[in-house]
């Protein structure tokens, strides 16, 4: 058993460490003072090991207090205005613990990672002490998370200690149970429950439908006297221990992995990640526009082609556009109807509208269609142009880049344009239709956002290209400087200025930064702009 626990820890740190070096080499510039023979230093691999476990218990911790928060704890706040009513919190509680959390949480028929695959395939450790052990470590480590969320909530909410204990026991139960019966279901009948996701996500609907529709119309289940019982807490006990038990003992956990822990299933999972990464951006060829030549009759060269490209594939490059500027015009209905029938919101909307500038980073970084324009142009267009030499000329990238930039440009206006029509209406319908030259640095800021989030995703794109001809995402330096944007974004909620100011920051920051964009790329894309 001792062994069953060490080997996947082993391997799983070896192939964390090994992932986590191979990523900063990828890095331009930090890449190249990495060598190679770091691979070999035991030291520095324990060091990364230990930091990549203690990262992902801390992301799990984050995880379960996620959990609490967003499927018990809000919703319980948004049903009664606080967090005093233990009877809906007891009610959420059993749906979610009992009900939701084991169906979307099964170890052993969603265990389909490579490090499972090496344990087992390679390393050749027995399915039941991999499957046992892992059981044991997961759902202790679960159990005693929630033991400690439970016991802190206790300080703020109407719980005992007791009473947080029992229901962290109760988290270790119903997942015991349910990892015991879908094994049975499995011996059963030879299915894999796991097996169709439709099903399992259509289930999962249900399930809470159930769990949060009937407290909506007033009825809660009045569940507390019965997991304060300690005849159930007794009765669960055994059924667990029975579990358990049966688990150590299942026979037939070569016939599980044969379905779930394959080369087979390892790389199917991998192109469903390819699939989803790029789904919305592949368009079925049925689906394209056809587009005559002599629609544009006088336009040649790479102007003709991104044109025409930009037509054929308008369903997934201007309708995305389109359909953000239509839900910016619907917000703006109901701000309409909202301040023309409770005219107490007039005087609050007055005093704020124009000190709105700062959010207007978040928002416009959601309304942005930089980042899906860029993977478009990747999917459908340049995995197959980079292959040719004469695409990648520096004239031609830089020809490209201006027409493709202008296009951005053109598809973040529309929301941009919704977005400011929505406040000038709502500052007038709110009375300050005699302050409306205030509100000229947030019309500013709102087109001078359109304009960088433009620049800056086709730019990185253009420098970095961090696509391979495989669908993955190579350079993990585009991963880090778009999770700074969103950081940046929402970091921006809590500055405090001017609108004027923070106009002239954005104004002065947008213009360096496209000049910039437009240098670099001329200098830079035709060594980096590359299929890889």
């Amino acid at each position: 058993m001792f062994r069953a626990l060490l080997l996947p820890f082993q391997v799983s740190f070896a192939l964390s460490c090994n992932h986590f070096i191979y990523t900063l080499q990828r890095i331009p510039w930090l890449g190249k003072k990495i060598p190679h023979t770091v691979y070999h230093i035991p030291t520095i691999k324990l060091i990364l090991s230990i930091a990549a476990e203690l990262t992902k218990a801390l992301g799990r911790f984050l995880a379960a207090a996620l959990t609490l928060g967003i499927l018990i704890f809000a919703p319980l706040y948004f049903m009664e205005g606080s967090l005093d009513n233990m009877n809906l919190f007891f009610h959420y509680f059993f749906f979610i613990f009992f009900l939701i959390a084991p169906l979307s949480g099964n170890i052993i028929f969603q265990t389909r990672d490579l490090s499972a695959y090496t344990v087992i395939n390679i390393l050749r450790l027995p399915q039941r002490d991999f499957f046992f052990s892992k059981i044991i470590y997961e759902l202790g480590l679960k159990t005693a998370r929630y033991l400690l969320l439970l016991m802190l909530s206790s300080l703020f909410i109407d719980i005992s200690l007791l009473e947080s204990a029992m229901l962290s026991g109760y988290i270790l139960f119903a997942a015991l149970i349910w990892e015991y019966g879908t094994l049975m279901f499995f011996r059963r009948f030879n299915i894999d429950p796991y097996g169709k996701p439709v099903y399992n996500i259509a289930a999962l609907a249900f399930l809470l439908a159930v769990c949060y529709l009937p407290p909506y119309w007033g009825f809660v289940l009045k569940m507390r006297p019965v997991l304060g019982s300690g005849y159930l807490f007794a009765l669960l006990f055994i059924l667990a221990g029975i579990s358990l038990r049966g688990l150590s003992r299942f026979s037939g956990y070569s016939a599980v992995t044969k379905q779930t822990i394959t080369r087979e299933r390892i790389l199917e999972v991998a192109d469903l990640l390819k699939t989803i990464a790029f789904a919305d951006v592949n368009l079925e060829e049925k689906k394209l526009v056809k587009e005559k030549v002599a629609a544009a009759d006088s336009l040649q060269g790479y102007a003709l082609f991104n044109y025409l490209f930009f037509r054929r594939h308008r369903d997934i490059i201007v309708k995305p556009a389109r359909v953000k500027a239509a839900v910016v015009a619907v917000l703006t209905v109901v701000a309409w109807a909202l301040l023309l029938l409770k005219p107490e919101l007039r005087g609050p909307v007055r005093e704020n509208i124009f000190t709105f500038s700062p959010y207007l980073i978040l928002i416009m970084f959601v309304l942005s269609s930089g980042e899906r324009f860029s993977r478009a142009l990747f999917f459908n267009c340049d995995r197959y142009m980079l292959k040719e030499r004469y695409y990648k000329d520096k004239s031609a990238l830089l020809e490209n880049f201006t027409i493709r930039l202008k296009k951005t440009i053109g598809l973040n206006l529309l929301p941009a344009a919704a977005l400011a029509f929505l406040f000038v209406s709502a500052a007038l319908f709110s009375g300050a239709g005699g302050e409306m030259v205030r509100l000229i640095p947030l019309l500013v800021t709102i087109f001078t956002l359109a304009l960088f989030f433009s620049t800056h995703y086709l730019f990185i794109y253009y420098l970095l290209q961090p696509y391979t001809a495989e669908l993955t995402l190579k350079n993990p330096l585009y991963t880090i400087i778009n999770t700074l944007i969103i950081l940046i974004s929402c970091a921006s909620l809590q500055i405090k200025t001017t609108s004027l100011l923070f106009t002239c920051g954005v104004i002065v920051f947008t213009l360096l930064y496209t000049a910039a964009a437009i240098i670099l790329t001329y200098h830079l894309a035709p060594k980096t702009f590359k299929l890889r």
